[in-house]
């Protein structure tokens, strides 16, 4: 008949919290696959709604208020619509539209969060690494650049002194190509050319084509690490993967550019405080069973070290600025922008 010696409250008050934020991402995942949101841009009834999807009456309109709710859905008037929120980011057929980095979350909470028991005695997930870029890593990354750090990006490259004139660009690990592609709609006469690993230039050629680009981008698979990346560039960019972190790439960087040319690189700055949730999830993956580490794993490393700092003007690379751009797929995320010029 003893009460407990701390106050329940401060327990049940933390878990109500957490399930809420599921509760959202879940039924937010639930109204991309049933296609909803689609549905919504004009105004329907929960009972449009079920017949056109095959659902329960009950449960969509019940859904339909708890995204209401959240910001997702108006209700006024007769049945739902998308808001401008929705509209433009949970839309699949808006060019923002975020439904991969949704999916992204929910297999995250599948293949990490729910099954951590287990992890934690028996290890990490392995992921192909074919696999894991194509269905994972990439078109979620797509997704996100576009909500702003691509434009931002490519405005600050398009000011650089020259940049009319440029004929021929890299993008090394450039994953799913759009900076490429963006950058080329802004020059009719460039050449760009997006290198990556094989499994990974695939699903640049379908952004490509997708945008209408073949002509003038193009992908050359291989592994920057141990092949040759080209030379004649005027532009050689790197945007968040190991050929922006390697104090050992800079030399082929550099042989590639033209004199003159310039090297852009994007990468997080390592080193801050992170959420231990987000330092936690780190640890339950790995690619091919491989241990993270080294050259090819530099997400947790600095980033503009002096060591780094040092190694561009030991190759001809004179720092011309440094920019932060905002990653608005975490609020206050950003990364940090180099501009060097080769000697």
């Amino acid at each position: 008949m003893k009460d407990p010696q701390e106050s329940p409250s401060g327990l049940f008050d933390l878990l109500d919290r957490s399930m809420e934020g599921v509760y959202r991402v879940a039924a937010i995942n639930a109204g991309l696959d049933i296609g909803l949101f689609d549905l919504c841009e004009r105004r329907c009834t929960s009972q449009d709604l079920a017949k056109r999807t095959g659902c329960d009456p009950g449960m969509i309109e019940r859904l339909c208020v708890a995204l209401a709710s959240i910001g997702l859905l108006d209700m006024s008037g007769d049945g739902y619509r998308t808001t401008r929120l929705s509209s433009v980011f949970l839309v699949r057929d808006s060019p923002f539209a975020q439904v991969e980095y949704v999916r992204k979350l929910v297999r995250h909470m599948r293949d990490y969060w729910v099954p951590l028991p287990g992890i934690l005695r028996e290890g990490p997930v392995k992921y192909r690494s074919d696999r894991f870029f194509a269905e994972l890593s990439l078109p979620a990354m797509a997704e996100n650049a576009l909500c702003g750090r691509l434009q931002a990006t490519v405005r600050e490259i398009a000011k650089q002194p020259g940049f009319p004139e440029f004929l021929k660009m890299v993008d090394l690990g450039g994953g799913h190509g759009l900076y490429a592609i963006a950058i080329a709609s802004l020059l009719p006469s460039l050449e760009a050319y997006v290198f990556d690993l094989p499994f990974v230039t695939t699903l640049a050629d379908q952004y490509i084509r997708e945008y209408g680009m073949e002509d003038r981008v193009h992908t050359i698979a291989g592994d920057f690490f141990t092949d040759e990346i080209g030379s004649g560039y005027d532009l050689v960019f790197s945007s968040s993967n190991p050929s922006g972190k390697s104090e050992r790439m800079l030399q082929k960087i550099s042989a590639a550019l033209k004199e003159g040319g310039i090297f852009v690189n994007e990468q997080a700055t390592g080193g801050r405080e992170k959420s231990p949730f987000t330092e936690l999830e780190w640890l339950l993956w790995t690619l091919d069973g491989e241990k993270k580490g080294g050259e090819r794993y530099t997400k947790e490393k600095d980033f503009l070290t002096q060591e780094y700092l040092d190694s561009l003007r030991d190759h001809n690379l004179d720092l011309v600025s440094v920019t932060e751009i905002e990653d608005n797929y975490h609020t206050g995320h950003s990364v940090k922008m180099i501009i060097a010029k080769k000697r």
